[in-house]
């Protein structure tokens, strides 16, 4: 009667669903031998025993048998099959997904600077999200237009934007460098807790920077106008056919040029 009973779950899988759950009887007659203790041996040395196994695996219980064997054939009961394809058209699905997400983990780890925790690399992230938050949302289905068509102001209200916060500059806590971070935990002198940084001197610096860099590209684009002029204006007549062709090709690169700054 065991025999049959192991039969029963050695069929294929398309007859899983005509198989019958054996009994508690013929379980218990099937999974009753189990391996006892009989590989362990005991050996004298120096007046201490020492147990050696020689067989190390860990059988299952007939409790967990049963648990086993139920869990299976109710699974493969409401398991339906799926096709090569129906299987192949899922994986890309799944694995954009993870590559969005590992893409987006890369970066996150990329902009990790020398001294940072991760509570600091968490500030970033936070910041955005806090400004994407007072950010315009998507607006909603607007109503039907009244008498006038014209569509109700209602449907769509303006987001308040408070000028004073958004015009402030923020004070920045900047971490400590990984030097700093090492003598704080070795104990050696004291250490302030966090250094505040005033960005408005920094952001009028780089405003006085770009009026600068401006004005340079002007200078050095009206002195290229000139000597381009000059080039186009040089005289032909002491020039050889070779130098006349050049001379040519010159003059059609320039009054390209010409025609792009002056636009």
């Amino acid at each position: 009667m065991p025999q049959n009973t192991f039969t029963t779950f050695r069929k294929s899988p398309n007859s899983y669903n005509r198989a019958q759950t054996p009994s508690n009887e013929e379980v218990d007659t099937q999974f009753s031998t189990q391996i006892g203790l009989e590989n362990i041996t005991t050996e004298e040395r120096g007046g201490r025993s020492t147990k050696k196994k020689k067989d190390t695996r860990v059988f299952f219980s007939i409790e967990e048998e049963k648990i086993l064997i139920n869990n299976y054939n109710t699974f493969c009961g409401n398991l339906s099959e799926r096709s090569d394809n129906q299987l192949k058209s899922q994986c890309p699905k799944n694995h954009n997904v993870i590559q969005k997400f590992n893409g987006y983990y890369k970066q996150v780890v990329a902009l990790k600077k020398s001294g940072y925790t991760e509570n600091n690399m968490m500030i970033n992230p936070y910041a955005i999200w806090k400004w994407l938050e007072q950010c315009a949302k998507v607006p909603s289905k607007r109503t039907k237009p009244n008498e006038n068509w014209n569509y109700s102001s209602s449907s769509n209200p303006e987001t308040p934007i408070d000028v004073f916060e958004s015009d402030t500059p923020t004070p920045l806590a900047r971490p400590m460098g990984q030097k700093a971070v090492k003598r704080k935990i070795k104990g050696k002198g004291p250490f302030p807790s966090t250094l505040v940084v005033n960005l408005s001197g920094i952001e009028k610096e780089m405003n006085e920077r770009n009026v600068v860099q401006k004005q340079i590209v002007e200078a050095v684009a009206s002195d290229s106008i000139v000597k381009m002029y000059e080039i186009l204006m040089k005289d032909k007549d002491n020039m050889t056919q070779e130098q006349r062709n050049k001379h040519k090709i010159i003059c059609d690169y320039i009054e390209k040029s010409l025609v792009l700054i002056i636009n």
